[in-house]
Parts: structure tokens; sequence; C-alpha cells
């Protein structure tokens, strides 16, 4: 009987819902991170480093910096780790404070970036800021850490020769540079919980963290992050569209078959 009651709880129903798409999708992105390397379109490396280098930001000055202010090394490695917590956290405090819809709306989010991050690395390949240098990130810059870029590396050489043809899911880590997937997710997590006035702040720190830390250890030009920043505006913004165009469909429905009434905001103005 608790058990039944329980399963009858809106907010358990979308945290269980959202946290198994959320796994359930990224696993799979990472295998199509790989699919679409595979394809074999020229890389763009030299393109996205003159684009860096119009726009007055060369990613060799900015890792040289760091490099020679090693302190920062640390915060940086682990600011870029953090891209796993939040999609995990998410769901346990939008579905906690019955931001029912918002959930809903970061997920979808969540899924059309991915999706549209995919799609645009098959045609936009590149490895990575060092390569783009012609340069090797351990001697070069003995204190950064490259071990994500080395693994990039390896991978989409691999993948690109022909000697990659099996692949070990728990062992993909993406291999997508343009437009940067972390800068993108740290958009997503700072707008997911902006209506929460007690995790607001916190998050936003945290995204800035990842997107600061993003084109030193994922060796990303800065036109990645860009273009992550932009994937993730109109990924929110689509899928806002598509959730308002279900509920002008199905509203009275929904509200029935979940018992919740008002307490479905949509908080797309906040």
């Amino acid at each position: 009987m608790v058990r039944h009651s329980l399963l009858q709880i809106p907010s358990l129903i979308f945290w269980f819902g959202s946290t198994a798409q959320v796994i359930a999708v990224t696993a799979i992105a990472g295998s199509l991170s790989y699919v679409a390397n595979a394809s074999g379109w020229p890389l763009q490396d030299h393109t996205l480093l003159l684009m860096d280098r119009a726009i007055g930001l060369d990613p060799q000055l900015i890792a040289a910096f760091v490099n020679d202010h090693s302190w920062l090394v640390p915060y940086l490695n682990y600011g870029y780790g953090l891209i796993k917590w939040p999609l995990l956290g998410i769901p346990i405090v939008l579905a906690m404070e019955l931001r029912l819809i918002r959930l809903q709306q970061f997920v979808l989010a969540l899924n059309i970036a991915l999706a549209v991050t995919i799609v645009i690395s098959t045609f936009v390949p590149a490895v990575g800021t060092y390569y783009g240098l012609n340069l090797s990130p351990a001697e070069r810059f003995p204190l950064l850490d490259s071990t994500n870029y080395a693994a990039q590396l390896r991978d989409i050489m691999a993948l690109r020769n022909g000697s990659l043809r099996h692949l070990e899911l728990f062992k993909l880590a993406g291999i997508v540079s343009f437009p940067s997937f972390h800068a993108a997710s740290a958009v997503l997590y700072g707008w997911a919980l902006w209506p929460v006035r007690g995790f607001r702040w916190a998050t936003i720190g945290i995204s800035t963290w990842i997107v600061t830390a993003t084109p030193v250890i994922g060796a990303h030009y800065i036109i990645d992050v860009v273009g992550g920043v932009a994937v993730a505006g109109g990924s929110v913004f689509l899928a806002g569209c598509l959730l308002q165009m279900l509920a002008s469909k199905n509203t009275s429905d929904l509200a029935d078959s979940l018992r919740v009434g008002t307490v479905l905001r949509y908080e797309t103005s906040q």
C-alpha cells in the first residue's frame, strides 16, 4: 500500500522519469559522438583557430597563462569535471520544489542540445586547440592536465584511420569540440535552477566554473564555447515552444491525471 501511494506522487514520478531519461540520453549521445566523427568530414581545427584569433582570443596565450599560474590548474580540473553532478541533482531539486514543468523543459532542452551538438559536430569535426596549434601540450605546457585532449586525439584519429572498430560504452567520454557541450550544459544548469532562490547563485557559480575550465582542460576553442551557449539558448526556447504546444492541447487532461493543478508552474518568464 505504501509503495502504491508513493508511485502516485507526481514529484517522485517526474524525478525518477527525468533521471532515467538523462542517464539514457547522455549514454547514447556518447556513442553517437563517435559515429559522428567516423563520418569522415574534414577536420575544421584550422578554421576554428582562425575564428578565435579573429576575435582576439588566442588559445595558446590562454593555455600559457594558466600554465604560468599553476595554482589555477587543480581548480580548473575540478571545474571541468563538475558537468556530471548537476545532471543528477537538478531533477531532485526541481521535483522537490514541485517545478515539474520546469523539469520537463530542462530534460527536453538537454535532449535537443545533445542532438543538435551531435549533428553539428558531424559536419564541423575538430580535435582541439593543441591540434590546431600543432603542438604537444605535455611538452609546451607541462603543468596543464591534457588527459582529456589526449584521449580525444587518440580516439578521433583511430576512428578516422579505421583502427577503432569496437566501442566500450563505459569508456566513452564524448569526442565533440564544436559546439562545446560543456558550455551548453553549464547554461542549461543555470537556467534550470534560476527560479529556485536557494540554489540560484550557487548554480550560476558552478556553471561559470565549468565554462571557465572548458577552453583549457577540455582544449576547446573559444568559438566552441560561444557555439555551446547558442545551442543551449536555442534548445531552451524550442523546448518551451514544444511544451506550450502540448499544454495548449492537453492542459485539462494533464491536470486531472497528475492532480497537481496550479502546482505545475511554467516559469519561462522568470
